[in-house]
């Protein structure tokens, strides 16, 4: 007697990177490429998402964070101006590096990832 049972594998997308098939678990931060929306490890149900989805996410508070950053510094720049010329110095020099900033993170940012 034979104990061996066939088994089918479904057929698998075609993608245009290795990783758009991985998931990751919101709950436990693990990866899989399996079909079930279920993870293994922590059995949370529906928790796994894309790891492009992921990588926008971050990508998109990177791109605050470092906005912020600048703002802030213009908006120090402007306190501790002593006149009006500097303040006008200050808020050109910030809305100039804003600008930049945002030009020079879109730039960069990968191509694949659809952030929104």
């Amino acid at each position: 007697m034979t104990t061996k049972t066939a088994v089918q594998f479904r057929k698998t997308q075609a993608t245009s990177h290795l990783f758009d098939r991985l998931k990751q678990c919101r709950r436990c931060s693990r990866y899989s490429c399996l079909w079930d929306d279920r993870c293994l490890s922590c059995e949370a149900e529906d928790s796994r998402s894309a790891v492009p989805e992921q990588a926008g996410a971050v990508l998109k508070h990177r791109r605050q964070t470092g906005m912020l950053a600048v703002g802030a510094i213009g908006a120090l720049a402007f306190l501790l101006a002593r006149n009006a010329e500097q303040m006008i110095l200050s808020v050109v020099g910030a809305a100039l590096l804003l600008a930049l900033t945002f030009f020079c993170i879109s730039a960069t940012s990968l191509s694949y990832i659809d952030v929104r």
